[in-house]
């Protein structure tokens, strides 16, 4: 039996009103003891800022920010477990929180669609016929709340039938309502080959990116091969869509390119002479992808605020490919001679966190106004001390952009080993 069978089957005597649902003893413990735990994060967040070595701390405002986030996660995961109640009414339902009271008369809604995460069955989502929808956690209810929503309808089916209807009815697909179906199929299978595909760029670019080259080209190249999809898919491929939706979804192949991109660029970045120049040619050069994204996901049925955190989501993904994808190539495919200049060690010191970086700087040179921070490898870093001599190779880039590497200097003033 699944769990969706075992959740229907834990009542079948009717149904007495009214019903009131309040989380498990041991829902409640465990929401308290999270929210108890980033509400410490916060504040150890607010001790680390404060006692932290200077070359350590972050910016104060980001720092700020992120121990409110997380105090206010806590505070919200403590109220939640702690007094949200579901009160069941033959003609109404409403669900009390610890801050807000929402209820709706059964009379008001449209139907209810249901909510998956991970393949799993996760709540339900009632759909009024005006304002916003009223989200019921799985774990809240048992099965008298399926006989409560017997007799409205389910809008995912519904949506999936509707579309399944007019594919069988579009004459561009095929002659026949089967071979309409047919083509629906064919599409699925060039998705899944597609996001395949990505999946093992993926892992190429993670474990052994060599080719360097050719997989750079081809990082660069499959956003745009899947929105390519898109566009001949003729209606029959989403970029992005609802779970009921019988198209298949086209945007782990477009996005997962991207991010990894992002991923294997970040040492590039980290050796530019400067940095804002290239995102804001790769926010340019990213802005084609971004803005077709956004027009291939344009009919995604959701909230306005949550389209616009989607569409921002998007370009910041594309800026991400664009300035990624610029920093590998000015780099990897950059010949010609450095400029090198022998620098002084000032500093050196370890970060700690998952894994320890060993950080080297070296006093301002040229047109630079303030010191420069180099990670170097374990074994270099023991062998150099303050005060030495290093020298800085200033590659020009293939694109224009200066990029840095830190080795010993060929006289000899510095260690043997290079960063």
């Amino acid at each position: 039996m699944t769990s969706d069978e075992e959740h229907r089957s834990r009542t079948t005597a009717p149904v007495e009103y009214p019903v009131v649902y309040r989380h498990s003893a041991g829902v409640r413990v465990l929401c308290g003891l999270i929210g108890l735990f980033l509400l410490g994060i916060s504040l150890a967040g607010i001790g680390l800022s404060l006692t932290t070595e200077e070359h350590l701390k972050l910016w104060p405002s980001a720092m700020l920010l992120l121990t409110l986030c997380l105090a206010l996660v806590g505070a919200w995961s403590i109220g939640s477990g702690s007094f949200e109640t579901l009160l069941m009414e033959r003609d109404a339902i409403e669900l009390r929180r610890a801050f807000h009271v929402r209820r709706l008369a059964r009379a008001q809604l449209v139907g209810w669609r249901r909510l998956v995460v991970k393949g799993q069955p996760s709540g339900w989502m009632l759909v009024p016929k005006s304002g916003a929808s009223l989200t019921i956690d799985r774990r809240l209810v048992d099965g008298r709340f399926d006989a409560w929503l017997a007799g409205l309808p389910d809008l995912n089916e519904q949506d999936r039938a509707a579309i399944l209807r007019a594919i069988e009815r579009d004459d561009a697909l095929g002659a026949t309502p089967a071979e309409r179906r047919a083509a629906l199929e064919r599409a699925k299978r060039r998705v899944l080959a597609c996001t395949v595909l990505a999946g093992a760029c993926f892992m190429w670019s993670a474990f052994y990116p060599q080719p360097y080259q050719l997989l750079l080209v081809v990082l660069g190249l499959l956003p745009w091969l899947s929105l390519v999809l898109v566009w001949t898919g003729r209606g029959l491929v989403r970029f992005d869509g609802a779970r009921s939706d019988p198209r298949p979804n086209i945007g782990a192949a477009a996005w997962l390119p991207c991010f990894s991109l992002f991923v294997w660029a970040l040492p590039s970045l980290d050796r530019m002479l400067s940095v804002q120049p290239l995102l804001f040619a790769g926010a340019l050069l990213g802005l084609p992808l971004g803005w077709t994204m956004i027009w291939a996901s344009k009919e995604l049925p959701s909230p306005p605020l949550q389209k616009l955190f989607l569409y921002a989501f998007l370009l910041c993904l594309s800026t991400a490919w664009g300035g990624g994808w610029l920093a590998l190539v000015n780099t990897a495919f950059d010949r010609d001679a450095p400029l090198v200049l022998p620098v002084r060690v000032i500093d050196k010191h370890t970060t700690t966190g998952r894994s320890a970086s060993h950080v080297i700087e070296v006093a301002a040179w040229g047109t630079l106004s303030e010191p420069r921070e180099f990670r170097v490898s374990a074994a270099w870093y023991q062998q150099i001390d303050r005060g030495e001599l290093v020298c800085v190779r200033q590659h020009p880039g293939l694109l224009g952009w200066p990029w840095l590497m830190l080795s010993a200097c060929p006289s000899g003033t510095g260690p043997a080993a290079k960063a």
